[in-house]
């Protein structure tokens, strides 16, 4: 993500040639498609990471189970 900023930095930054003239390129259409990319990959990090913190809920929750059947068993 901080390569995809990066690149829109640069592509964003005015370019003059040796008479001191602006010769800037057009990318309009490259900026939008980067990003609509670092839009995608936003999106699937967070989906990623509410699909680990639903797995974390779940080993915690195995671990407690764990725990409380170990517990039953010392029980006399």
């Amino acid at each position: 993500m901080q390569d995809g900023h990066s690149l829109l930095d640069e592509m964003s930054r005015p370019i003059k040639n040796a008479f001191g003239a602006d010769i800037s390129p057009d990318y309009a259409s490259q900026t939008k498609h980067v990003e609509q990319k670092l839009e995608e990959l936003q999106e699937r990090k967070m989906r990623c990471d509410d699909l680990a913190d639903v797995r974390k809920l779940k080993l915690e929750q195995i671990l407690q189970l764990r725990t409380c059947e170990n517990d039953a068993q010392k029980v006399p």
